[in-house]
């Protein structure tokens, strides 16, 4: 008889709670939390992909200075022997006679090497 007693208590307790009496209002309570919770969610994920943007773009110029093309458009040459295709890279790479590609930013020229001076030979 107690636990028939204080069950009833309960549910007449339950019943006065605002959800129960006001459930319509609890729901639009709640929706209106989820709504501000979307919104600053949204608002985040922009703010994150903004960032990641910038830092993309940093990177991408930080490797569009470094790439081969950049570098020979500020003047920079590279140059190839035309037998074997590897970049000369020292003067005894080559002999005299032998011809050798240098490449451009806007073209190449083939060319032959009358001389070969490495540092100690220059004056």
């Amino acid at each position: 008889l107690n636990y028939i007693s204080e069950k009833r208590q309960k549910i007449e307790y339950l019943k006065r709670t605002p959800v129960l009496r006001r459930p319509e209002t609890y729901l639009i309570n709640k929706r209106l939390v989820i709504d501000q919770l979307l919104k600053r969610l949204q608002k985040d994920a922009n703010n994150y992909i903004s960032k990641q943007k910038t830092h993309l773009k940093h990177h991408i110029s930080r490797l569009e200075a470094l790439s081969p093309l950049s570098i020979l458009k500020r003047g920079y040459s590279i140059c190839i022997h035309e037998d074997t295709n590897k970049v000369i890279k020292q003067p005894d790479n080559v002999e005299i006679g032998d011809s050798v590609v240098i490449l451009l930013a806007d073209g190449s020229l083939l060319c032959n090497v009358k001389d070969c001076k490495g540092k100690d030979d220059q004056s």
